[in-house]
């Protein structure tokens, strides 16, 4: 995936092309548009016909991560731990806001972090996804752009942000000016994570889609809930999904390299 700044420098347009299936997709806001025509030149510069308009989002937080291959473990996570229905209603008292870890994330949590990974698919310890999951989810009166999260961080006397399932603190670094030029991290503890696309915009709230899960090798437990909004769900009803989650890792393939 390549990325370049928009003609108006606070956001950046994604560019993705597959060779088996030979398209071009590119993203902007959230939105996601296939090219139907390419290369069509003029005498001051080449136009490239879309099929939606960008920046104009129509699907939710749930939609846009179960479409996007880039999400789909976090995705199989989130119907799992039954949050999905969560991330797929549209309510205006329930803004969400959620750093959703790439699939190359959980891939490195699977290396680096074997027991807690293992406890992530373990029927024994049903809350544990659940409560990872919350800890990169906001859920608000208000949506929040990574750019006002920044400045939540910097404004609060604790330099953190509080989600569903604890703290975390987010930094921009980069030309204050043009935010599309920034680069954008998540800290919890000593984790720290690169926002490697920040502001896709959904009806019913932003995804931040970031590098590195906010998680080491330490139980849940040994970390309290800061927010009582969201309650650990019991899972044992639907453990056949985790057992099909953790079979996400037997092939490391990224379905988006291809």
């Amino acid at each position: 995936m390549y990325s370049v700044p928009a003609s108006w420098a606070t956001n950046r347009l994604w560019f993705h092309y597959s060779k088996p299936l030979q398209s071009l997709t590119v993203e902007g806001r959230g939105v996601n548009a296939s090219v139907l025509e390419k290369d069509i030149g003029t005498v001051n510069g080449v136009i490239h016909i879309i099929d939606r308009i960008l920046g104009v989002p129509f699907q939710s937080i749930g939609d846009k991560m179960a479409a996007d291959p880039g999400m789909s473990h976090s995705w199989s996570l989130a119907v799992a731990t039954r949050l999905s229905s969560l991330l797929l209603r549209n309510s205006p008292g329930a803004r969400i806001t959620m750093m959703v870890p790439t699939n190359a994330a959980w891939e490195k949590v699977k290396r680096d972090f074997t027991q807690a990974f293992r406890s992530l698919t373990d029927i024994n310890t049903p809350d544990f996804a659940t409560r990872i999951l919350q800890r990169h989810l906001i859920i608000s009166d208000r949506d929040f752009t990574i750019e006002q999260l920044v400045e939540r961080s910097l404004r609060n006397p604790t330099t953190t942000v509080p989600t569903e399932g604890g703290e975390l603190t987010i930094t921009g670094v980069g030309e204050f000016q043009f935010n599309a030029y920034k680069d954008w991290y998540v800290s919890w503890d000593k984790i720290k994570g690169k926002v490697v696309r920040p502001n896709i915009e959904c009806i019913n709230g932003y995804i931040h889609l970031v590098d590195t899960v906010m998680m080491d090798e330490r139980q849940i437990f040994e970390f309290p809930m800061t927010s009582g909004n969201s309650r650990p769900v019991s899972l044992w009803p639907v453990f056949l999904l985790f057992f099909a989650f953790s079979m996400l890792f037997s092939h490391s393939i990224d379905v988006m390299s291809s």
